[in-house]
């Protein structure tokens, strides 16, 4: 099969939609399927996606170039404003249709991973928009856009669910599932000593629940119990407001805020990190940092929301608070913290189950299952 996927954002910017499709395009090539990347040529390549190139030369990159004002977009804060991604879809979508039109390659394929995406591609190639999320609201635009994709895949059944309860036109358009999963031999525990206590990764929004953690941190200090720190890896929109936040908490001793890290960095902080933080409440999907984090050997605690369930099972490989409740994070933070025997059952079994389901080598089988049965 030969497969496009279409994804401005895939040289640049470092979120689910654009380190997963890295992930598959990789992994697809490797079962013999052709892939090709169309993308941007941005003001500065994320390190990963120079890694991907480097790693793969087999794939074939076009890069497409926006010019004039257009490419004020790359001074617009990611994550802030929907209609930022909107507006790079278009101008790159524009740019695009002189690529499809210069083409003389069918291919069986398209993929995008954003709505607004799809609406660029043309009608002689078969579209599957990957879901990774759910809108937080319902747009009448959108409504337009979901006419183009021929399939959609959707990254767990939360997401599935919450699309077709916002557009119940959906149901009869047939999602199906198909989880991302993880490489659990990149992301495995190295029995390293664990000297973090905590530790969050993600981009700095609030739906991940950043600011739950920061105050069920402040309880804890409050009770003068004892920790060593918590270290929150990433950016976003809400950085400054999260660093008034923790001044206002009296916190700056106990948290360490860091960005930029390389692949090799992240995998030493799982590793060495006794519990890992990732209550969001709202838009996700299973979380893929929940999934490496918890195959490095880290303890999770997230929140009874999202996509988190389907994945974590309370009390059998992770723990389960309430979403948007300080108190319940607070509560099992501290529980974990001082239960050794319980974080070690937790911890082991979450690495069975990702090598048993959440491992990439079984879930790229089902996407590529997928896909062919698409192309038919």
């Amino acid at each position: 099969m030969k497969i496009l996927i279409h994804q401005p954002r895939l040289s640049y910017y470092l979120g689910g939609g654009e380190t997963v499709p890295l992930k598959q395009a990789e992994l697809l090539s490797k079962l013999g399927f052709e892939i090709e990347i169309l993308t941007s040529t941005p003001p500065k390549y994320s390190s990963v996606f120079e890694d991907f190139k480097k790693n793969n030369p087999q794939i074939t990159i076009h890069e497409l170039e926006l010019s004039g004002e257009q490419r004020n977009i790359y001074d617009e804060e990611p994550g802030k404003d929907w209609s930022r991604w909107d507006k790079e879809a278009i101008f790159f979508g524009q740019k695009s249709m002189d690529f499809y039109s210069k083409l003389e390659i069918n291919y069986d394929l398209v993929i995008t991973h954003l709505l607004s995406d799809s609406l660029f591609v043309p009608e002689r190639f078969r579209n599957v928009l990957h879901l990774h999320g759910v809108p937080s609201e319902k747009r009448a635009i959108d409504k337009v856009f979901l006419v183009r994709p021929n399939n959609f895949v959707s990254v767990s059944k939360s997401v599935k669910d919450g699309w077709e309860s916002l557009y119940p036109e959906l149901k009869r358009r047939n999602i199906d599932i198909c989880y991302n999963g993880i490489d659990a031999n990149k992301f495995r525990d190295e029995n390293l000593k664990r000297d973090i206590d905590f530790l969050y990764v993600g981009r700095l929004l609030p739906h991940k629940g950043i600011y739950e953690i920061i105050s069920a941190l402040h309880i804890m200090k409050t009770k003068e119990l004892n920790f060593n720190k918590l270290v929150m890896v990433g950016s976003g929109p809400e950085k400054e407001n999260l660093i008034e936040k923790i001044r206002e908490l009296s916190l700056e001793n106990d948290i360490e805020l860091k960005d930029g890290l390389s692949n090799e960095e992240l995998l030493n902080l799982y590793n060495r990190s006794k519990i890992f933080l990732c209550p969001s409440y709202a838009k996700e999907g299973v979380l893929t940092t929940m999934l490496e984090a918890a195959s490095c050997g880290a303890c999770v605690i997230t929140a009874d929301a999202c996509g988190m369930p389907e994945f974590a099972n309370d009390e059998r490989n992770a723990v389960l608070a309430k979403p948007q409740n300080i108190n319940s994070l607070a509560e099992l933070m501290e529980r974990l913290l001082k239960d050794n025997i319980l974080r070690e059952k937790l911890r082991n079994q979450a690495k069975l189950d990702i090598q048993e389901r959440w491992n990439t080598t079984r879930t790229i089988e089902e996407l590529a299952k997928l896909y062919k049965s698409y192309a038919r």
